[in-house]
């Protein structure tokens, strides 16, 4: 057991610094921040200025050392756009995250689970075979698009719950 979760842990350290090095290296590549933090009009001193004082003006390997040690550290550094800390910025949703996914294993509890258990318990059921169709349809429509056709209808159309924000049950129901 102890072997098993040694190696789950060292495979799931392999995948944060791939995916902190597949971030890092597509942050670099898009584009040169600096022209969009700063207006059109904006001098070449400044833009110097700005690049020496966020790191861009260092090598690649130096940049990505610097990162590195930052993200050992628990230093994520500063959204760039935001201008405040970046674990900040990420952490902002995880209260709505947390929300949603209770409502998520309620609707799962109270509805999810005893279908299926009555499908099975009737095979070939207009009950089984409704069940399995929605839920497949559940599995095979990408959410993404699913949700926006159920704003459009629900929010745009009927005018029955709002399009976005928060507050009482009205704004879970298209989150």
């Amino acid at each position: 057991m102890a072997t098993y979760l040694l190696k789950t842990l060292l495979k799931a350290l392999v995948v944060v610094l791939g995916v902190s090095l597949l971030v890092f290296v597509l942050t670099r590549s898009i584009g040169n921040p600096v022209n969009t933090m700063l207006p059109l009009g904006a001098s070449m001193a400044e833009r110097a200025r700005l690049t020496h004082q966020l790191g861009l003006d260092k090598p690649l390997l130096a940049q990505l050392g610097d990162y590195v040690v930052g993200v050992a550290q628990g230093n994520f550094g500063e959204s760039w756009w935001q201008q405040e800390s970046a674990l900040t910025v990420a952490l902002r949703p995880l209260p709505f995250t947390i929300e949603l996914s209770g409502i998520a294993v309620v609707i799962s509890l109270v509805f999810a689970i005893p279908l299926g258990i009555l499908s099975a318990l009737k095979p070939r059921s207009l009950l089984d075979k409704v069940a399995s169709t929605s839920s497949m349809l559940g599995i095979c429509v990408p959410n993404f698009w699913l949700g926006l056709i159920l704003i459009l209808i629900f929010s745009n159309l009927l005018h029955w719950f709002p399009t976005s924000g928060t507050g009482g049950w009205q704004y879970w129901v298209l989150r």
